[in-house]
């Protein structure tokens, strides 16, 4: 079972990764942000149906992280949709925020041992001081190679989002773990992988994890990462 969701979750990383540098490579932001936008309105699309389906007090009593999220991802799309950005910075923003969601369950899978930080116990217990490690190095290599191929200017926002940017990532999946708790499910597809239409896109595009499993720290990343680039015009 480990090494299937490790598997599941650097092969689903991968082809995203693959979509992204193909949408790239016209050198257009276009394509980069419509499959963003799509990707972030099935998980705000999971989120909706699975409260709608629960059958679990707790998804009615405590709102708090599926309010949360649910603004997370209207703002990541209102931000997309409103503001321009370089095609390169959709990538490393991206990216980052996939290399932190894979490579935090692989680190914390492989080294992770038992201790849980405090601050995750309730919401993600499975997380470890190694899967945040894990975390903060990937992200860090990722985000200066990513400047280095793409020919990313060094301002300061750009580098600020280089060095702190996992912190947002990781901020965006304890969020996704909290409202997969309140709504009771493993994986944010559970409601939705056996309806008609969108059980299929489920399948064709994030096999059967869903949408918000990724695009939770995605969100907290680009919001994040756009409001730096407005702060320093």
């Amino acid at each position: 079972m480990k090494q299937l969701t490790i598997k599941t979750a650097f092969v689903d990383t991968v082809v995203i990764l693959i979509v992204i540098f193909c949408g790239s490579y016209f050198g257009n932001a276009m394509p980069i942000r419509l499959i963003t936008v799509a990707c972030l309105i099935m998980a705000l699309i999971e989120v909706i149906v699975s409260n709608h389906y629960a059958d679990n007090g707790k998804a009615n009593q405590k709102v708090g992280f599926n309010v949360a999220m649910t603004i997370m991802l209207l703002s990541a799309i209102c931000l997309l949709l409103n503001y321009q950005l370089d095609w390169r910075y959709y990538i490393i923003c991206l990216g980052m925020a996939l290399a932190c969601d894979a490579c935090g369950l692989f680190f914390g899978r492989i080294f992770g041992g038992n201790h849980t930080p405090w601050f995750c116990r309730r919401l993600s217990p499975n997380k470890t001081y190694a899967g945040y490690l894990g975390e903060l190095l990937i992200a860090l290599l990722a985000g200066s190679l990513g400047m280095w191929l793409l020919g990313i200017p060094p301002y300061w926002t750009n580098i600020l989002f280089v060095l702190t940017g996992w912190i947002a990532c990781a901020a965006g999946d304890l969020v996704g773990s909290g409202t997969k708790r309140e709504l009771g499910i493993k994986h944010s597809s559970d409601y939705l992988i056996d309806l008609p239409i969108l059980g299929k896109i489920e399948v064709l595009m994030r096999s059967r994890h869903g949408f918000l499993d990724c695009m939770d720290s995605a969100s907290f990343a680009i919001i994040y990462f756009t409001l730096l680039q407005q702060l320093g015009r």
